[in-house]
């Protein structure tokens, strides 16, 4: 039996951008894989350090290798323009800063063809120590149940409200690429709604029958990149959060009325996520109280609140959310600022 016919060919899609210092162990990674069929499409987005010339040097090191090469255009369309030159029948993403386990694919691939969407659970990379992502969910599943999960938390998943976004990645996962380019699905500009990825997978699934999930950590994501678009402050944050949820609520309009639920809780604990950037500011500590203030006093947190269920949540993030039900403005930003220094101590 050939190759090709047991083991389809898969494209992994890497948006390089001044990924020097990391981007070695990136490549080597997959290049290492025991997944050997694959087409590996390393996009430059750009770059204004010497990462094409590494790119270049692996090219001639292996014949898997496509490089190509752009004016910069930002992430998203970096990815889409990976897509659109890639040829096989699975696409996979990986992040240039990032890197993956050797058997990553091996061992989430599992080849039934009922399958849309094969995911994989992660490891956060600090600078002095990693941290496992346990996402809660093994096995077969139907797309619906995914889909509902990346729109947002409900019921006793709020117990748990750090899953938010555990799985909205792009990366970790590998998509029938026959989906991606019969619909034209596509990641929008990050500038535009704050994360391409949760809307992209949103709209995906969409499309999809079943998804596979193994709960090992197979990804490796690096946390601690200084230039990371995650680790400065977005001045336009809730702005492109509102657009993100707008989208989501027009891709959701025929789903049941648990999509609703999951797209409200979803606003309701995305406060603190725009609590945390206010504090990231360099502000002054009145001027941060006043923008929470203000954002208490948003139409958009006014409903959501109104809605939201605390009573599973764990005591510090049902007294966060306590406060922000009862637009208390100082307990918010307080209680922001602790968590703010906490989560620095802790993933330092």
């Amino acid at each position: 039996m050939s190759l090709v016919a047991d083991n389809p060919r898969i494209s992994v899609v890497i948006a390089c951008y001044n990924g020097k210092d990391y981007i070695h162990q990136c490549i080597d990674s997959i290049i290492s894989q025991t997944y050997k069929n694959l087409e590996i499409v390393c996009v430059n987005d750009g770059s204004t350090d010497n990462t094409l010339e590494i790119l270049e040097n692996y090219k001639t090191q292996d014949d898997r290798i496509v490089v190509i090469d752009q004016k910069n255009k930002g992430l998203s369309e970096t990815r889409n323009v990976g897509v659109q030159n890639s040829s096989s029948d699975w696409i996979m993403f990986v992040d240039n800063d990032d890197w993956i386990a050797h058997n990553l694919i091996e061992e989430t691939f599992q080849q039934n063809q009922k399958v849309d969407l094969y995911c994989c659970s992660y490891n956060r990379m600090f600078k002095n120590k990693e941290l496992p992502r346990v996402l809660n969910l093994s096995g077969f599943y139907n797309a619906e149940i995914i889909q509902r999960r990346l729109v947002g938390l409900t019921d006793k998943e709020l117990a748990d409200p750090t899953q938010a976004d555990s799985l909205v990645t792009a990366w970790g996962k590998i998509y029938r690429a026959k989906l991606i380019k019969d619909f034209n699905i596509k990641f929008l500009d990050s500038k535009l709604i704050g994360t391409e990825d949760a809307f992209f997978n949103i709209q995906y699934l969409g499309h999809c029958s079943n998804v596979f999930v193994t709960d090992k950590p197979l990804y490796y994501y690096r946390k601690y990149n200084e230039t990371s678009l995650t680790s400065n402050y977005n001045a336009d944050l809730l702005k492109k959060w509102k657009n993100l949820y707008s989208l989501i609520e027009k891709e959701i309009s025929n789903r049941d009325e648990s999509f609703q639920v999951a797209l409200n809780n979803r606003i309701s604990l995305g406060l603190l996520g725009v609590s945390l950037n206010e504090v990231l500011s360099k502000k002054s500590e009145y001027k941060k109280y006043q923008k929470i203030k203000s954002l208490l006093d948003d139409p958009i947190y006014l409903q959501s609140f109104r809605n939201f269920d605390v009573a599973v949540m764990p005591l510090q993030w049902k007294l966060f959310y306590g406060f922000a039900k009862r637009k208390s403005a100082i307990g918010v930003y307080l209680l922001a600022s602790v968590i703010h220094t906490t989560l620095k101590l802790k993933n330092s």
